[in-house]
């Protein structure tokens, strides 16, 4: 709620001042208890180790799609979908390590990235791909779908984590893979 945009049409901001003002204490303590967003930079240009999982056919849907858009702001070294660009180009061979052939086929499919067939090669982000992944984070958690009760900005910050470093639960750390790349956003 301490981010505007989370509590728009619920509370006013008087209402949010008073609260802020008289909770302040608890407030501080909460945020300092709250992961961290993802500030590990890539670096354009120059390698990183990337990181994903071996059986990514394992993943929940849940996690699969924050998984996917995770995958696209790595490949144009973004933290949010707000910040993705449609006129870039992403390396292929990244986009192809980091998520499943059927995940991709599917994006193809529904136009939501398209592959470049001429130089510079690689895969472009539609307008349309950018609003179905901007729809998944103003969605809140279903729990009747089997969904978790974590918030999707925080879904997303732990899977570009995962992506940037490795971290992830102590039961899935076995099925982690990592690589080298080199990453390079051209533009159209």
């Amino acid at each position: 709620m301490q981010i505007a945009r989370n509590r728009n049409g619920i509370i006013s901001e008087e209402v949010w001042t008073e609260i802020s003002n008289r909770y302040s204490s608890i407030f501080g303590q909460l945020s300092s208890q709250t992961p961290e967003s993802p500030k590990t930079p890539l670096n354009k240009n120059s390698p990183s180790t990337i990181f994903r999982f071996s059986r990514t056919y394992e993943l929940a849907k849940y996690r699969e799609i924050f998984n996917t858009i995770a995958s696209i702001c790595i490949a144009q070294c973004v933290e949010s979908v707000d910040l993705l660009n449609t006129q870039a180009i992403m390396d292929t061979n990244l986009l192809n390590y980091l998520l499943p052939k059927r995940v991709l086929k599917d994006l193809e499919i529904k136009q939501r990235l398209v592959p470049r067939v001429s130089a510079p090669f690689g895969y472009r982000l539609t307008s349309a791909g950018k609003d179905y992944f901007s729809e998944f984070l103003t969605v809140s958690p279903d729990v009747n779908n089997g969904a978790p009760t974590v918030s999707p900005a925080d879904l997303l910050n732990k899977s570009l984590r995962f992506i940037k470093t490795g971290a992830t639960s102590k039961n899935e750390s076995q099925h982690i893979e990592s690589r080298q790349f080199t990453i390079e956003l051209r533009q159209i």
